[in-house]
């Protein structure tokens, strides 16, 4: 059973740091939440839509610009390459810059 996220605190000068949306950030902090136990987020693109009151479409799109940003990443070795991650980059602006 996937996690239920409760909240999400935004650090204006991360987000504003990173150059992203606020969509785009509490999408990042979830799969960084999400990840925790396995080193990987395995929750669906429906799930995370439907915490984030976006479509499926909208987190599609927030998944590749955060790839392209080098935020986010797959893990290729891992079912058909759909499950993800947050990268050292996201971290150490995230967690260690701010």
């Amino acid at each position: 059973m996937e996690s239920t996220i409760k909240y999400c605190t935004v650090v204006f000068s991360v987000k504003k740091h990173l150059g992203i949306s606020i969509n785009e950030y509490m999408f990042l902090d979830m799969i960084y939440h999400l990840s925790k136990s396995k080193g990987y987020c395995y929750a669906s693109k429906e799930y995370l839509a439907n915490q984030l009151d976006l479509t499926r479409q909208a987190i599609h799109k927030i998944i590749n610009r955060m790839i392209e940003l080098g935020y986010l990443a797959r893990r290729p070795e891992i079912e058909l390459n759909k499950f993800f991650f947050v990268t050292d980059k996201y971290i150490d602006i995230a967690y260690f810059d701010s």
